[in-house]
């Protein structure tokens, strides 16, 4: 369904364009918005639906991963998104934190967390903090967005689970980005769990093991 809808879109698009030829140039430039914004939906569920499978189907190679420096890089890349959108981006934590982890997932894992607290926030501080737990890292990313319904927290980790699904489509949302958090974070041997106000924010917490030291990855 997540693949037709789209592809359903396009189509009828294209029908519509061939339909009228003498169809005036504002006229033409929607349609093919239209079609470029549906490509584009599909092309993020596709490297979504990849970056699922492969953390699915390839056990975790862990190497030393500084969390700290990694978080760091994602909250700058993400400011200029962040003030884009009328919202502060902020990391509150140590320099340095160092654990058993595949950086590729954890990034990952961090990135659509981030991600997810700027595309549903409209106003307000999206905090990014991470803790040294003695035997786990612990990271939570709390904005001040639209929160969640109650009813809605026990399936924001399902595939293509959107509460908004208006919202969701309108922000470029896949529904799988949540989905890929909750694997990778699993597969790591740490927890995820979120609490939410209506209207007041979100807070998902993170929690993965340091593990022992491994060799930093080349």
């Amino acid at each position: 369904h997540e693949l037709r809808t789209p592809l359903a879109s396009i189509r009828a698009v294209a029908e519509t364009l061939l339909e009228e030829p003498d169809a005036d140039r504002p006229m033409r430039e929607r349609f093919l918005g239209k079609i470029i914004e549906e490509v584009d939906r599909l092309t993020q569920i596709s490297k979504d639906l990849l970056v699922l499978s492969a953390a699915e189907s390839n056990p975790v190679r862990k190497q030393e991963c500084d969390l700290a420096v990694l978080v760091r890089n994602i909250v700058s890349e993400a400011e200029p998104r962040a003030q884009q959108a009328g919202l502060c981006l902020q990391y509150e934590g140590p320099k340095h934190l160092l654990l058993a982890a595949n950086n590729t997932q954890v990034y990952e894992v961090v990135a659509n967390l981030v991600d997810n607290a700027i595309k549903y926030s409209n106003e307000g501080t999206i905090t990014v903090r991470l803790e040294d737990g003695g035997e786990e890292a612990v990271l939570t990313v709390a904005d001040q967005g639209i929160g969640i319904p109650s009813e809605h927290l026990d399936r924001v980790f399902e595939r293509f689970y959107r509460v908004d699904k208006g919202r969701s489509r309108a922000k470029g949302g896949t529904g799988l980005g949540l989905s890929i958090v909750k694997h990778i974070v699993e597969a790591h041997g740490g927890k995820v769990s979120v609490q939410s106000r209506l209207g007041e924010g979100s807070t998902f917490t993170v929690r993965l093991p340091k593990g022992a030291p491994m060799a930093k990855e080349a």
